[in-house]
């Protein structure tokens, strides 16, 4: 780095907030960049002109050696990374979201850095129905919040012992490009809504309680703004825009934003119906399966759309706040030193967010004209088999071991209700007769129309004769175990003559999880 000019380090320079306070910070031409993440991040290019100003330092900020030296050389740092999930404890939030903190002013105190902007949240506040300033209470209602307000407090009280001017930033919830949390899943709801609805419908939401979130680039344009402002050094300022909407139009921009239409909308229940559900959403277990319920739904999206699996749905406790009450944030204090809001409407400035998630692969493009969205996926599951066969003709010969293992397809869930046949492919081992061949045939699970379950297939023996298998199970509801767990079957000749009796078992304990675990989607 050349000397005269200013030197920012920027930590989680891959992330959302992040990667545009990089961005802003090179529109400044007497600027120069560290960037400092995880090894294992994707640090976004430069662009033309930019790569002189700018050096890339990765590494872990939970090391503390490397925490204090990244900083070396610095003006200014801004701290936006730390590690957001709601679902950790706080044992393994600590070292990134507290310790490194300190580790990082401690650092920027021995290296003589001016300016220290430190990202915390604005989910910090305790919760109130009228408008959140800087001077709301502060209470913690997961292991995520007390970490920034521990961080918080040890940033100050590191502070009085001399170091850098600092600024705390309390963000809304954060929506823009590369988001992943909070607010980043947004992109994934109206194609669920899509899929869920048949691509026949469009269901948005009416009302609901009020927030105003705010735009990733203005948390940077932020950031950079206090930088170097001596008037803001020992103060804590709220980031958020100017318009607190209800959730349902929050959504509605995001439908909007894809080019769908609305078909109808839901009304949001009264906020008191909502608190009702505040025990609820103060489990894991309910945001666990709801996650993984839309997880599946995404991913008949994703590879539909051929799309990468950075992006996935998640909600949990700090993003479901802002459905249940209202959260609505002041940023007076921020502008009476002359900040303004390039975005102040999520309305008008989603559709530029989704077309960054768009280009990147993240989100779905629909065609005008094309947004039928069919729930009709096909589905998949590997099961294995084993027993024994014998000889017609030799029935004083002895028994010998039989087994296959075949994956079942079938490729939509709808024509498989009305003709519950799959395809079946797989592999036989069947002593003195076939080693390790492959099979191919059909799986009929006519349990309700037929009352049976047949598997019948192809395989070539040793002497290269073709071969079938046939194995039927008759259900029997009386019984059903152990017709649903023995399966007889005979192979027959290329005449259809029989040659042999086959006698197998599925094992309930080694073989029946297994196959409930590959039950798996097609699309």
């Amino acid at each position: 780095m050349n000397k005269g000019t200013t030197t920012v380090v920027v930590t989680g320079a891959a992330g959302t907030v992040g990667a545009l306070v990089v961005e802003e910070l090179l529109r400044r031409e007497d600027t120069r960049v560290i960037r400092v993440d995880r090894p294992e991040r994707r640090l976004p290019a430069l662009p033309d002109g930019a790569k002189g100003r700018v050096e890339d330092r990765p590494g872990d900020l939970g090391d503390a050696a490397f925490a204090r030296a990244c900083v070396a050389g610095g003006t200014y740092v801004v701290h936006t990374a730390a590690l957001i999930d709601i679902g950790l404890d706080y044992a393994r939030l600590k070292p990134i979201n507290v310790d490194a903190v300190g580790w990082l002013y401690e650092g920027a105190r021995d290296e003589g850095v001016q300016g220290f902007v430190h990202f915390s949240s604005g989910s910090v506040y305790q919760t109130t129905s009228g408008l959140i300033t800087e001077d709301t209470p502060l209470r913690a209602d997961s292991a995520y919040e007390q970490t920034k307000i521990d961080s918080e407090a040890l940033l100050q009280a590191l502070a009085r012992k001399g170091g850098p001017g600092w600024v705390v930033l309390r963000p809304s919830l954060i929506y823009g490009p590369r988001g992943l949390r909070l607010a980043g899943p947004l992109p994934t709801l109206p194609p669920i809504i899509k899929l869920l609805s048949g691509g026949t419908a469009m269901i948005g939401l009416a009302g609901g309680p009020r927030s105003n979130w705010v735009h990733a680039e203005d948390v940077a344009r932020a950031a950079v703004f206090v930088m170097d402002r001596r008037e803001a050094y020992g103060e804590v300022f709220n980031v958020c825009d100017d318009t607190p909407l209800p959730f349902g139009e929050i959504l509605g921009a995001a439908i909007r934003a894809y080019g769908f239409t609305t078909t109808a909308n839901l009304p949001i229940p009264p906020k008191l119906v909502l608190r009702l559900l505040v025990p609820l959403l103060s489990t894991d277990a309910f945001f666990q399966l709801l996650n993984v319920g839309a997880g599946i739904l995404w991913t008949v999206i994703r590879n539909r759309h051929d799309l990468t699996d950075d992006l996935v749905p998640h909600v949990d406790a700090a993003t479901a706040s802002y459905f249940v009450r209202d959260v609505v944030f002041s940023n007076a204090k921020l502008k009476e030193l002359g900040w303004t809001v390039k975005h102040p409407d999520i309305r008008t400035a989603y559709s530029d967010v989704l077309r960054w998630y768009q280009d990147a692969g993240w989100a779905p493009r629909y065609e005008q004209g094309g947004f039928a969205e069919s729930l009709d996926v096909g589905f998949e599951f590997t099961a294995t088999l084993s027993g024994t066969w014998r000889r017609t003709d030799e029935r004083a010969a002895g028994e010998r071991n039989f087994t296959f293992t075949a994956t079942a397809t079938a490729d939509r869930l709808l024509g498989f209700a009305a003709a519950p046949t799959a395809r079946l492919r797989g592999t036989l081992f069947a002593e003195d007769l076939a080693d390790g061949v492959p099979i191919e045939g059909t799986l009929e699970l006519g349990l309700f129309s037929h009352r049976r379950i047949v598997y019948e297939f192809d395989f070539d023996s040793r002497e290269g004769v073709r071969y079938r298998f046939r194995g039927q199970q008759d259900v029997d509801v009386l019984h059903a175990l152990r017709t649903l767990t023995e399966l007889p079957g005979r192979i027959l000749d290329p005449a259809g003559r029989e040659i042999a009796t086959v006698q197998l078992t599925l094992d309930l304990p080694n073989d029946l999880l297994p196959m409930a675990l590959s039950l798996r989607p097609v699309y």
